[in-house]
């Protein structure tokens, strides 16, 4: 080990290196760029509205620091504000210069009171300014400042001057300046030193000086130096002055840290168990100020693990956490410090989970009390903060869960991810049951239930069964709580959901009851946790039921479950929509399990269901005058949606069942369709298509079935043209084949009109909603950000096949037709030319007949689409062409003939052109014989085209068939 006097010469550090760089020239533009930062600058000014000039000049300026001693003593004397303005002032605008004539000032060692202010404002420069990277003035600044905390002899200056001379290093170890060896030498020669004060200043400069102090590596390991640091720190460790122990405490962090980048990671070995020892001796006196510092301690011990250095925590994570946990589970220490500890315990956690959860793993059952005891305590810091009832606030979840709450219940979950579950379950719930479920603080109480809710949430791959009946007797009890934030609610969900529904049904009658009570309790913050907990039951009597016990259950245990249901249907009130909300959500869950022969019980619950789908607020005469009207629109709607969903799920899998209220289930279903609730709406969408069988081949009546069928036609023909929503309005569309098809059987000429002005109505808005589309994006079709999509044009083509197919003879398809005809002019959107052709595409070739007013108009806005390479237009232009050359007849004239060769010429390398032009050739021989055309070049390509299509000869003979006509 070198030895540690002043005679090893160690060299200083080099000066900085020249500058290289001439200074830019400068321009008009520069200096106006400039003069404008100087006017912001003076306007974020702290003496904006007088000169500071003159003070810079005369404070600055001068050779001496005497007129700088000068105000600091003016302002140490009178406190006037105006001569603090002054030195923050400068601080702000000259902050290089100001601290290097604040160092010269303190090197002269002025008297207390200067020093303390010198060193305060310095402090401040370099903690807040961002300016102070001038290398010159960092060059200049060292020898004053470290010949200051040479003379400084007052304690409590040397905290902050150690302070101001670190955050100076940090500075110059940014920059290739070779370090600051003079300090590095400083600090080491104090430790050589026999007086208390040297020590000190060693140890305070020390915790100061950056981790980056490692980059000089000769200086620290050649002349052993590294050493000199660690062998000194180990002789503070027992001192009984608890000052010096905190500070050797920070010293040993910079030690650590350093060990990274010196490649000594043995020394943490030595250093890791000082700190923890450090840590536990800081602890105790009744002075406030130790409490201050182990929490600083806790914290720095934090910072040490986020370092992600291996080696420093590396087998010692143990001793970490039983010396963090005797910490925490002192009586008297304050929640600062629990919320400290326990968070270098998730920070230890999350750097090596491996390791923790083998702790955890390994922990006794006398010992995981404690760590209980510690969770217990720290998430009853609990606030009963009015914000916690206030479901519209968006913080209302976590209101009043302090800091420490949120720490205890890591802890806790720790516990129950990592623990051993047959050594925790039963340690918490005896704990639970003899003192915290029963304690006399409310919060306490509140954090029994949130562990039992843990407990069950993990479940311990089954030992919580175990001990169920503890834990549902605990939370029974907990549902009578005088205090409303007690979270019986939650803990009986997770037990539920986590445990089995079964597990309860010794309490599941008395427990239900008083949920149902607590539906009507003022706050409607619980009102919320009860319907949410009742929903956990009813999603899962039926889930439980069909996945465990079917096999085990007679069928009419099913019926006495949905009796039961039904008969407490049957004792509500007439507000008590949240209760059928709750029965029908189970009631859905039953009939959509396959497992499950819901015809045993259709009869049943079909009046209950007919009531319920037809509730509207006008029908509820007896409203409490206590509740909004909005909530209970909104509880009325969530009834009709969910019994909307019940009945197409029973349409669905028992049409014969309920085929004889298949009529009134249906008019229910139109009478919501058209209503202002979007759910009612979406619902009865969902619905009607599992009714529209039941409709056309149910035993019904005949009269009955002509009257339904056409209301459901007409009904969502008027819901289509209503419709605000683009997914129900498409949904609509490809439901109104059905319902044509369906009302095929017995239409009439009054319900032909009506459809075909529906049809009309139907494209006329898909059209009208694309040209405003277009016009609300200011922007051309060409950035095809509107174009068609195949998905529309199928749907509408489906949707005119179908209407087609089924009135063929007696449709009104003049007026369909010149409907559409009105889209196909040029100066329409491309997506909405293209839709209109699209349509033509699919009416024409059907009835040939209707050609004749819409032809030309038809053939031009093909060949504009082709001509203007309009994006997925090719394939329906180029077929518009073949069937004007096939139906057109004499009104597809020589110019037409000549301008549609023109464009199948251009796209002749797609498949369906080669087609189109051998039915012009077909038809139309006469009109292009004198075409600039070459026919046997048109011929060479559908040769080629049939070469490489392949696959289908017979379609190719068919296309060379018609080109040879040429």
């Amino acid at each position: 080990m070198a030895s540690t006097s002043t005679a090893t010469e160690i060299p200083s550090s080099p000066p900085p290196p020249p500058q290289t760089s001439q200074p830019p020239l400068r321009n008009y533009e520069e200096i106006a760029t400039k003069r404008r930062e100087i006017e912001k600058s003076q306007n974020q000014s702290l003496i904006n509205g007088f000169d500071l000039q003159p003070h810079a000049t005369k404070i600055l300026e001068s050779k001496d620091t005497s007129s700088l001693q000068e105000t600091i003593t003016n302002f140490i004397n009178s406190k006037k504000p105006s001569f603090r303005t002054i030195l923050k002032s400068l601080a702000y605008h000259y902050p290089n210069a100001f601290a290097f004539k604040l160092a010269k000032l303190l090197n002269l060692h002025p008297s207390f009171p200067i020093r303390t202010e010198t060193v305060s404002i310095l402090l401040s420069i370099f903690k807040e300014s961002n300016k102070l990277n001038f290398t010159p003035v960092l060059i200049k600044i060292k020898e004053p400042l470290l010949n200051s905390l040479k003379i400084e002899s007052n304690e409590s200056i040397l905290r902050p001057l150690c302070e101001t001379i670190g955050l100076v290093a940090a500075r110059i170890y940014h920059f290739p300046l070779g370090g600051w060896l003079e300090l590095l030498q400083y600090v080491c020669d104090c430790f050589s030193r026999n007086t208390k004060l040297n020590h000190m200043k060693a140890l305070i400069m020390l915790a100061e000086l950056p981790e980056d102090v490692a980059e000089n590596r000769e200086f620290w390991l050649g002349y052993g130096y590294y050493d000199v640091l660690f062998s000194n720190l180990l002789k503070f460790v027992n001192s009984p002055d608890q000052e010096w122990r905190e500070l050797t405490f920070n010293a040993s962090l910079i030690v650590i840290k350093m060990s990274r980048n010196l490649a000594r990671a043995e020394v943490c070995d030595s250093l890791l168990p000082v700190l923890l020892r450090l840590i536990e001796l800081q602890y105790g006196g009744d002075d406030d100020l130790l409490d201050v510092d182990l929490s600083d301690m806790v914290k720095r011990l934090g910072d040490l693990v986020t370092l992600d250095i291996k080696e420093i925590f590396n087998g010692k994570e143990s001793d970490v956490f039983w010396l963090l946990l005797r910490v925490a589970e002192r009586e008297d220490v304050s929640d600062e410090i629990k919320c400290a500890v326990v968070t270098v315990i998730k920070e230890l956690d999350e750097a090596n989970s491996d390791a923790m959860e083998s702790v955890i793993k390994k922990i006794r059952k006398k010992e995981i009390r404690r760590v209980i005891s510690v969770a217990m305590d720290m998430m009853s810091c609990v606030v009963d903060d009015p914000v916690w009832y206030d479901v519209d606030n968006k913080i209302c979840e976590d209101a009043g869960l302090t800091e420490n709450f949120n720490r205890g219940k890591y802890l806790l979950n720790l516990l129950s991810f990592d623990g051993d579950e047959r050594v925790f379950v039963p340690v918490a719930i005896q704990m639970l049951e003899r003192k915290y479920a029963i304690h006399g603080d409310w919060r306490v109480r509140y954090a029994a239930m949130l562990t039992i809710a843990a407990i069950a949430e993990r479940n311990f791959k089954g030992d919580m069964i175990k001990y169920i009946d503890q834990a549902v007797t605990l939370v029974h009890k907990s549902l009578n709580d005088m205090n409303h934030r007690v979270y019986a609610v939650i803990a009986i969900r997770f037990l539920v959901t986590n445990c089995g529904l079964e597990k309860i049904n010794s309490f599941g009658e008395e427990i239900v009851v008083l949920l149902l009570k607590l539906l009507k309790h003022e706050k409607q913050k619980l009102q919320e946790e009860v319907i949410e907990t009742l929903k956990s039951v009813a999603l899962l009597m039926p889930v439980t039921f069909c996945q465990n016990h079917y096999d085990k259950f007679k069928e009419h245990e099913v019926l006495v479950i949905v009796e039961s249901l039904i008969s407490i249907g049957g004792k509500l009130s007439d507000t008590d929509h949240l209760a059928r909300y709750v029965i029908l959500k189970a009631l859905d869950l039953f009939c959509v399990c396959q497992r499950v022969n819901i015809d045993k019980f259709i009869d049943q619950i079909m009046p209950m269901l007919l009531t319920y789908a037809q509730l509207d607020l006008n029908l509820t005469t007896s409203m409490p005058m206590d509740l909004s009207l909005d909530d209970d629109k909104n509880l009325v709607e969530m009834v009709r949606v969910q019994t909307c969903n019940v009945l197409s799920c029973c349409a669905d899998r028992s049409a014969e069942k309920i085929s004889p209220n298949a009529v009134e289930v249906t008019n229910i279903f139109l009478r919501w369709i058209g209503c202002s609730s979007f759910e009612t709406r979406k619902a009865c969408m969902l619905g009607l298509p599992k009714l529209l069988p039941l409709i056309k081949e149910g035993v019904i009546p005949k009269k009955d079935k002509i009257e339904v069928a056409r209301r459901i036609t007409l009904s969502v023909i008027e819901a289509l043209g209503k419709e605000t929503d683009s997914d129900l309005s498409k949904r609509m569309f490809r439901l109104l084949p059905k319902c044509i098809k369906t009302s095929g059987s017995f239409s009439n000429i009054k319900l032909l009109s009506v459809i075909v002005d529906g049809i009309n109505q139907a494209l006329k808005k898909i059209m009208e909603n694309e040209i405003k589309r277009v016009k609300e994006a200011g922007t051309s079709e060409e950035e095809g950000d509107f174009l068609p999509t195949q998905e529309t044009i199928k749907d509408a083509g489906c949707l005119i096949a179908t209407t087609t197919e089924t009135f063929k003879n007696g449709l009104c398809i003049d007026r369909l037709m010149k409907n559409v005809a009105l889209f196909l002019e040029t100066n329409m959107p491309d997506r909405v030319i293209v839709f209109a052709i699209s349509i033509f595409n699919i009416l024409v070739p059907q009835f040939p007949e209707n050609l004749q007013p819409h032809h030309d108009k038809y053939i031009i806005a093909a060949c504009h689409a082709l001509r203007n390479d309009i994006p997925h237009s090719q394939p329906h232009a180029i077929r518009a062409i073949g069937i004007c050359a096939e139906f057109g007849k004499d009104q597809f004239n020589l110019h037409l003939a000549s301008v549609s060769v023109s464009r199948l010429y251009n796209v002749a390398g797609c498949d369906t052109a080669v087609e189109a032009l051998g039915k012009i050739c077909e038809y139309h021989r006469d009109k292009i014989e004198g075409s600039k055309i070459d026919p046997k070049i048109l011929f060479t390509r559908a040769a080629v085209i049939g070469h490489f299509v392949g696959g289908s000869n017979d379609r190719n003979g068919y296309k060379v068939e018609r080109m040879q006509l040429l």
